[in-house]
């Protein structure tokens, strides 16, 4: 990186996180998230970018997008590493970006409830970010409707995942003059993202990670559809002094793209054990595809589903409060290949045009669109591999294991930039898709250490994620403050379910006694009890109780149930929806 263009961008980033960004310090990871898109672009006191136990670990990173309008391609993003890629402004489509509205909004977990940041999100709300509906009526309204100065499951709440969560939605409404793409129009994409995280006091895998969700939305002001579109997560990875000195890879298996090193960084910096770090898909947009993922019975191509029949479904996971959304006839895309470039490298350098950034987030094709021969490619061993190189698949850059030397590595360490893509799929109007991706970092006793212990957080994380942010994996230390000190009762998980589902909760220390009566009961929307799943004395530990409908006796219907944990004066009511 130039360092005059360095010092500009990072001025000019300094001025607007300041007045529109917000600075992450939840865990320890801190890192700057701007209002339109960037993350990582400042300063985090002495140190640039994302930092990591007081070192920089990530220069920046943000997200490219490409896709057809008919015949016509068409490329944007914000990537700030990439030379003039800065295409969306902050706000929503046809808005004035420079309204103080369109900035970051933030809930903290400690935040008082109904408090300052609640009460603010109502503005977060009226341009399209999500909130819990705890009365049903539509409409966001944070009142504490019993005075009892507590938040309550009917009362309305600010989309909090973890204990940090920052929200900010942007737009690619950016002049074509001042965009990277000269010839590349807006084309009326609007992307909401949020950025969440976990409190330190949890331990690995959640003080060494941040989460991004982004719902990108096709919002028809000049094509009704877009096809053959791909999204790309985009990082620079900058781990310790020795940036340039990094290595990269591809783990398919964990959908994702590492960074590390193999030698020491400067003693100045992380010394004999800088990390490795992972960007990881968790789930990629949702995609319909006829007669695969759904019946498509009026053979018109698109998925009805009062007609239709579904064969699979993709799942959007929000957390313990929003619970999961269910798309019926479709499906989540997998990570469709990744992209390990060099700044100003002639074979594989940062995508110039529209129709270089089409081929590297399609993925095995040279920017010119040539198919990447592993054998023959710089920076790697392919040439090594005999014939074993033709058995590997070029979407997927340096997909070998570097802890055991095995495959297709990297064996030049340079400045990478990593790009991780999913893709085919179609933007229709008022259709949205949501992407969620976590930001990992492991370090260890030395630097391969660190890799192999990224790979492992990373698994961990997977984990978390598949119990939609709900069930810690078994390895992180759960002596916290949240299970020393307070009853816990989670969301219920699948939601909805059919015809069972389980239930996770937690009973703490209590000094007074050993062990206190537990109960569990099910409740409909009118009261009754239609089960009772538990009661009986319980000692501190983490629990989980199988809720199957089949076992009640009685025959229940779709529709909106209640779970009650009651423990001493401990009262915890949570809901969930049976869809037969």
């Amino acid at each position: 990186m130039n360092i005059i263009l360095l010092l500009l961008i990072s001025f000019v980033n300094i001025i607007s996180q300041s007045e529109s960004g917000s600075l992450m310090t939840v865990n320890k990871i801190k890192i700057h998230i701007g209002n339109s898109g960037e993350l990582g672009a400042g300063f985090v006191g002495q140190k640039y970018g994302g930092v990591f136990e007081g070192e920089s670990f990530l220069y920046s990173s943000g997200f490219y997008l490409a896709g057809k309008a008919g015949n016509v391609l068409w490329g944007n993003g914000v990537f700030l590493s990439d030379h003039n890629m800065n295409d969306y402004l902050p706000g929503n489509v046809d808005s004035n970006s420079t309204l103080s509205k369109y900035k970051v909004y933030v809930v903290k977990s400690e935040d008082p409830d109904f408090g300052e940041s609640w009460q603010e999100w109502r503005q977060a709300v009226e341009i399209g970010a999500i909130f819990y509906d705890g009365d049903g009526d539509g409409s966001y309204n944070p009142i504490d409707k019993n005075g009892n100065g507590k938040w309550d499951e009917n009362e309305d709440k600010p989309d909090i995942i973890g204990d940090y969560t920052a929200w900010c939605v942007f737009n690619d409404s950016k002049v074509t003059a001042e965009r990277k793409y000269k010839n590349v129009s807006p084309m009326g994409i609007e992307i909401k993202e949020t950025v969440f995280a976990w409190d330190s006091a949890y331990g690995e895998p959640l003080s060494n990670t941040f989460f991004v969700r982004y719902i990108v939305e096709n919002t028809g002001k000049f094509y009704e559809t877009f096809d053959s579109v791909f999204f790309g997560i985009a990082t620079d990875p900058d781990l310790g002094i020795n940036y340039s000195e990094d290595y990269t890879g591809t783990d398919t298996v964990l959908q994702s793209v590492f960074a590390y090193k193999n030698a020491p960084d400067d003693t100045a910096g992380y010394g004999d054990n800088p990390p490795a770090f992972s960007s990881v898909l968790l789930h990629g947009p949702q995609v319909y595809i006829p007669n695969e993922t759904y019946l498509d019975l009026n053979s018109n191509g698109i998925f009805d589903e009062d007609y239709d029949q579904a064969l699979e479904s993709a799942v959007i996971k929000r957390g313990e409060l929003l619970g999961e959304k269910i798309v019926y006839g479709a499906r989540n895309l997998n990570l469709t290949s990744t992209s390990l470039y060099l700044k100003s490298w002639n074979v594989f350098g940062e995508p110039d045009n529209e129709s270089e950034l089409f081929n590297y987030l399609i993925g095995g094709r040279l920017g010119s669109g040539i198919p990447l021969d592993v054998s023959s490619f710089d920076a790697g061993n392919g040439s090594e591999l005999g014939a074993a190189a033709d058995t590997i698949n070029p979407k997927f850059m340096f997909s070998g294991n570097p802890l055991n030397k095995t495959g297709w590595l990297c064996t030049q360490p340079w400045d990478y930039r990593m790009v991780l893509s999913t893709g085919p799929f179609t933007l229709r109007a008022g259709e949205p898709v949501e992407i969620l991706v976590a930001y990992v970092v492991g370090r260890g006793s030395s630097p391969m250490n660190s890799l192999q212990k990224s790979k492992g957080l990373t698994d961990m994380i997977i984990q978390f994620y598949n119990s939609n942010f709900a069930v810690f994996p078994l390895s992180v230390n759960e002596k916290t403050k949240a299970f020393q000190n307070n009853f816990v009762l989670y969301q219920n998980y699948p939601n909805p379910f059919n015809p069972a589902t389980v239930i996770k909760y937690v009973v703490p220390q209590v000094a007074s006694s050993s062990s206190l009566n537990v109960s569990l009961n099910v409740y409909d929307v009118l009261g009754r009890e239609v089960a009772t799943l538990l009661n009986k004395k319980q000692p501190a530990g983490t629990y989980r109780v199988t809720f199957d409908v089949r076992k009640t006796g009685i025959e229940l219907t779709s529709g909106i149930y209640f779970y009650k944990l009651t423990a001493g004066n401990f009262h915890k009511t949570r809901k969930m929806i049976l869809l037969k």
